[in-house]
């Protein structure tokens, strides 16, 4: 693990972080036991969540259950120096409930990254992104997601993620392109061994937020039968395909720390952390191969 540092201004390295922020509605309405009411108001939790997106430094970020995005989280991420581009819910929960659409969205350096292209989805709610590496001129496609939760919804999910892969081939066709990378990530409501995820590594995508890596993003105490019940587990995903490998994940809370030791009592979201899951940032490095013959080169001459 590693905390949040600057990335290098390398053309080698890039940070990429997923972040399902809890949307506005759903955190007031979503039946978490120890939350208290001033914990769960927008003013109080877009500081914090504002504050845990600024903290990853991320050179491309992607966020689920968005909402908002207009009046808040454009405004604050173009203050942070990135472009975005949001596609909301065809309906959902936090709009029947009175709120703004939520939905999902991709950030990018401006300083670093073009967008050459990107289309919106609602089934399943999805951003396909087209970048353009200012550095190296090469394309990264980024995929950030929001699929069907619930148990019982597991073919569901199945079906979105290959219409996933199928809108995500049709843009390639469209813009004829073949990006050095494609990453996949987001709030999948699944553990990593569910068919929606099998999916994809039967399409050649790694799987990189393994349960050794990620033992969890989510932790909540929601009510059953009138009394807390912990939910504690990884259903966020992230997948690569192509020119990258993640050298490191950006550290979870520490479990010694106060405010964990808060969450082992009360869970997400608390005072500390404004979302009921948390958010994964993974350092890549890519054309290692190009760098291992360079580093190689170098020792010869030497």
């Amino acid at each position: 693990t590693a905390t949040a540092t600057a990335t290098s201004s390398s053309s080698h390295n890039l940070r990429v972080t997923s972040f399902n922020v809890l949307a506005d509605g759903l955190a007031q309405n979503g039946n978490f036991c120890f939350a208290s009411e001033g914990m769960l108001s927008w003013e109080e939790r877009f500081s914090r969540l504002t504050a845990e997106v600024g903290a990853t430094l991320g050179d491309i970020i992607g966020l689920q259950e968005c909402n908002n995005y207009d009046t808040h989280w454009k405004k604050m991420l173009n203050s942070q120096g990135y472009d975005s581009v949001f596609s909301p819910k065809e309906s959902g929960p936090a709009e029947l409930m009175g709120y703004s659409k939520d939905g999902v969205c991709v950030a990018f350096r401006r300083s670093r990254f073009l967008l050459v292209a990107h289309e919106c989805f609602t089934s399943p709610v999805s951003v396909h992104a087209l970048l353009q590496d200012k550095l190296t001129d090469e394309i990264t496609c980024v995929v950030s997601c929001h699929l069907k939760a619930k148990h019982s919804f597991e073919d569901v999910r199945a079906s979105q993620v290959e219409s996933l892969l199928a809108a995500h081939s049709q843009q390639l066709s469209t813009q004829d392109v073949t990006p050095a990378r494609v990453f996949v990530f987001g709030d999948f409501n699944a553990p990593s061994t569910e068919r929606c995820c099998r999916i994809l590594e039967e399409d050649h995508f790694t799987l990189v937020s393994t349960p050794d890596v990620v033992p969890w993003t989510t932790w909540k105490f929601r009510p059953v039968n009138g009394e807390p019940q912990v939910v504690k587990r990884t259903i966020d995903q992230f997948f690569v395909k192509g020119d990258a490998i993640a050298t490191q994940m950006l550290s979870l809370p520490d479990e010694n720390t106060i405010a964990t030791l808060e969450m082992e009592e009360k869970g997400l979201p608390n005072n500390v952390f404004g979302s009921d899951h948390i958010a994964m940032s993974f350092n890549f490095a890519t054309h290692p191969k190009v760098e291992q013959e360079k580093v190689e080169q170098e020792t010869v001459k030497g």
